[in-house]
């Protein structure tokens, strides 16, 4: 009997082309579907290196036609999961371009997280993602499981969430259930750059997860690339101080110990 054939995730509705967000830093915004017809905003982030080399975070399977814009682009060296719930898409393009795969500390281990290739390369907390240099790896305090966001220099800062931080103001890609249904009576649409209270309840353990916004506004950066929500490419840091002030002061639920209010940002 011949080998069974991989089943990836099916290409959903997304750009029909890269946006270049600066000199070495592209996205591909879509959708992925959960059951039936809820599809939620996902957003792919690719790093082209000065090498021509390629590391892709938060994975998204794209058109025939995209592929080929990221094929001219380079060459796709590193594939990184920087959240435990991410990486569907990720064993598509470690078939499809041969790329490296790289894990965030503490997901292989976790029984809840996505089911994605095993692999003995696992990212540094603080140290650079391959093919990105002076990128620097967070890793998220008192959470139920790993989550992480990555900082890039380029483009005055960037920062490239996983789901700590979310653009509740809804995707271009997200369905209708999704938009007018699901994601306002969950709480995920909140109109604001933010943590929204499903994320706090998901990974929430009854710790206070808002100590890491302190830790998040000292970085210096100027724009959001959220893997839910549309990115915000300028005045970023601003907007999402006063996305954390809006839970902090009860306009956005905040939940229970999983968020104190307490940092004031």
């Amino acid at each position: 009997m011949g080998a069974t054939k991989k089943k990836y995730p099916s290409i959903q509705p997304h750009d029909k082309h890269l946006t270049k967000v600066t000199d070495n830093v592209y996205t591909a915004h879509g959708c992925f579907q959960f059951k039936g017809p809820v599809k939620i905003a996902l957003c792919m982030t690719l790093y082209k290196n000065d090498d021509g080399e390629i590391t892709i975070m938060n994975s998204l399977r794209v058109s025939k036609k995209v592929e080929d814009e990221i094929r001219k682009l380079g060459t796709v060296k590193h594939v990184c999961r920087i959240v435990s719930n991410h990486g569907a898409a990720d064993e598509y393009y470690l078939d499809t371009f041969g790329a490296t795969y790289w894990d965030i500390p503490g997901a292989q281990e976790h029984p809840k997280s996505s089911k994605v290739p095993a692999t003995t390369n696992i990212l540094e907390v603080g140290g650079p993602l391959p093919g990105i240099p002076d990128s620097k790896l967070m890793l998220l305090d008192n959470l139920a499981q790993p989550d992480g966001m990555v900082y890039l220099k380029d483009g005055g800062g960037i920062l490239v969430s996983g789901d700590f931080i979310q653009n509740g103001r809804g995707g271009a890609h997200d369905s209708f259930v999704f938009s007018k249904i699901l994601g306002p009576v969950s709480g995920i649409k909140t109109h604001a750059l933010t943590t929204p209270p499903t994320y706090q309840a998901f990974y929430g353990k009854g710790e206070d997860m808002s100590v890491n916004c302190p830790i998040i506004m000292a970085l210096d950066f100027d724009s959001i690339i959220c893997a839910h929500g549309k990115s915000v490419i300028g005045g970023a840091k601003e907007d999402l101080r006063k996305g954390f002030e809006l839970i902090n002061t009860g306009k956005i639920k905040g939940i229970g110990e999983n968020w104190s209010g307490k940092n004031r940002v």
